[in-house]
């Protein structure tokens, strides 16, 4: 029973630490968790990833404390985060059959080429959000020479923050230039501003909550509380097993201290020996003492004054 404090206080303490947060975001990639990382931890919200390994794929799990999981979703709503993964040229090849159709490979190419070209506007810094579409027109094989093969086109939708880190003109030359035989002047963009965040602010104030004197993120109090409770209770209960100790210590030793002083000839006196003989001349003081006092002679004198006679 000596040490049920210590496994208490221990348990104590693994359920401070554990068991006070949510998981938000799953299936990440690394980027991505690092970018969702970023965005909440900017927002005053402590955010944590862990590393998912299923086989020989890994994946990222985005957690925050359990008080802080809706305004993490509300920021995570509001940068369009974690954006829809776009399938490019090796993702969408790489699963078609050994001969695919011709109508089979056109839509594939069109799919592929939008979903590269989504990818390289996400990753401009300011850019929430990015769709392309391609339109590349069919050649027909039996067309006239006179007739004017139709051009390709294509339209962007770009979703931004409160400053557009891109204008229409830029995005116009990339995306033309990604296209072999597409004209800037048939690429539409349409850039749209995310709406602000709740009461009007893009980026609230980071709240804080006190913990004597320090200020952490109102999400962490609780478990920060748990945590120095428990540490309380474990410190607690190894000042009382120290003292059980120290206590057991003493007793041991005072009765090895009363086992000794009671140890055979240990301040024992032996009747024969000298205890013996003072006992004798005590007596035989007392007696001359107590003759004198009566005025008679003493026993030995008694003795000796029969045998005269």
């Amino acid at each position: 029973m000596t040490f049920a404090p210590r496994y208490l206080a221990l348990a104590l303490l693994v359920l401070a630490l554990g068991g006070c947060r949510a998981e938000i975001v799953h299936d990440l990639d690394e980027p991505q968790a690092n970018q969702i990382l970023d965005v909440l931890n900017r927002r005053a919200i402590g955010a944590r990833k862990s590393r998912v390994t299923r086989g020989s794929a890994a994946t990222y799990t985005v957690s925050v404390a359990r008080g802080d999981a809706p305004r993490a979703w509300r920021v995570l709503r509001e940068h369009n985060l974690p954006r829809p993964k776009t399938k490019g040229v090796g993702e969408l090849f790489g699963n078609v059959g050994l001969v695919p159709t011709a109508t089979q490979e056109r839509a594939l190419m069109h799919q592929a080429l939008a979903g590269e070209l989504s990818r390289t506007l996400q990753r401009v810094d300011g850019v929430r959000d990015a769709r392309v579409h391609v339109v590349l027109p069919e050649k027909k094989p039996f067309a006239s020479g006179d007739s004017k093969a139709p051009e390709p086109r294509a339209s962007v939708l770009l979703k931004v923050g409160k400053h557009a880190p891109l204008t229409a003109g830029e995005v116009k030359r990339l995306v033309a230039g990604a296209v072999d035989g597409l004209d800037e002047k048939r690429v539409s963009v349409v850039i749209v501003k995310a709406p602000a965040a709740a009461g009007g602010k893009q980026h609230e104030a980071p709240r804080l909550a006190s913990v004597g004197p320090f200020d952490v993120a109102p999400g962490s109090r609780g478990p920060l509380l748990a945590t120095l409770i428990a540490l309380l209770v474990l410190l607690g209960a190894m000042v009382v097993l120290a003292l059980l100790a120290l206590r057991r210590a003493r007793r041991a030793r005072d009765e090895a201290a009363s086992a000794a002083a009671a140890a055979p000839g240990a301040g024992r006196t032996d009747p024969r020996g000298t205890s013996g003989a003072g006992f004798s001349v005590d007596l035989d003081s007392s007696l001359s003492l107590v003759s004198r006092a009566v005025g008679r002679p003493t026993v030995g004198g008694a003795t000796r004054s029969r045998h005269e006679r």
